[in-house]
C-alpha cells in the first residue's frame, strides 16, 4: 500500500498516474515536481510512506560547521571593530595632547605665566611653579616671541601607576624662520590632558 489512495500499487495502470493522485505536500515542501512513468518506478524509489516530493535542499555542511564558522567570523568583526575604536581613540588623544602643548607655547609667546600654569598637572604644581614659568618666559622672550607652531610631532602613549601619560617630541618652528627641538609630557586627568614637564631646544 502506499500515497496513491490507498490502491495496491501492482493494481495501478501506468497510464493512470495523474498529480491530482499525489497526497499533498507537507508544510514546507514544494509541489509535485516528478511524475513517474508507472506505479512500479513510483514503488522502487520511494517506499511507502514516503512524499515523492522535490525535498528543500540543504547546505553541504553539518550545523556545528556553520555554528563555528559563524563563530569565527563573530570573532574577526569584533576584533576589527575594537581595533578601529584603539586606533580613534588613540588618534584623538593625541591630537587633544598636541593641543594643549601648543596653547602651553602660545601663553610662553604671549609671555602668560599664569595660563601656563592653568596647564600644568596639579601635582606638578610644586614643581612647575608659576614662578618658574615666569622665569621661563623672561629668560627666553627673545626667541618664545616669535613662536608659530609645532611640526613633525610623534607621540608614545603608555601608563604609569595606571594613569595615562603620553610624551610628544618635535620640531618648534619661529616666525623668523628659525626651529628648534620640543618635547612635553602629559598625563590625562578626567578626559583631560595637563603638563607635566617640558623642554625646548635652542633656535638653530
Amino acid at each position: 500500500m502506499n500515497y496513491l489512495q490507498d490502491t495496491p500499487i501492482s493494481d495501478i495502470p501506468a497510464t493512470s498516474l495523474t498529480p491530482q493522485m499525489y497526497p499533498p505536500p507537507p508544510p514546507g515542501y514544494p509541489p509535485i515536481t516528478p511524475i513517474y512513468q508507472s506505479a512500479q518506478v513510483y514503488y522502487n524509489q520511494y517506499y511507502q510512506g514516503v512524499y515523492p516530493y522535490l525535498l528543500p535542499r540543504k547546505s553541504g555542511l553539518p550545523g556545528w560547521a556553520w555554528l563555528l564558522l559563524a563563530g569565527w567570523v563573530g570573532i574577526v568583526i569584533l576584533g576589527i571593530i575594537v581595533v578601529g575604536f584603539s586606533l580613534a581613540t588613540v588618534s584623538t588623544w593625541r591630537e587633544d595632547a598636541l593641543n594643549v602643548s601648543d596653547q602651553f607655547l602660545k601663553a610662553a609667546r604671549e609671555g602668560n605665566a599664569d595660563k601656563m600654569y592653568e596647564l600644568v598637572l596639579p601635582s606638578a604644581k610644586n614643581r612647575l611653579t608659576r614662578v618658574s614659568l615666569q622665569t621661563f618666559v623672561s629668560q627666553r622672550r627673545s626667541y618664545l616671541s616669535r613662536y608659530s607652531n609645532l611640526t613633525n610631532v610623534t607621540s608614545k602613549i603608555s601608563t604609569n601607576n595606571g594613569n595615562t601619560v603620553i610624551n610628544l617630541s618635535g620640531k618648534i618652528n619661529y616666525n623668523d624662520g628659525r626651529t628648534g627641538s620640543f618635547t612635553s609630557m602629559l598625563q590625562m586627568v578626567e578626559n583631560s590632558w595637563y603638563i607635566t614637564d617640558y623642554s625646548l631646544g635652542t633656535p638653530q
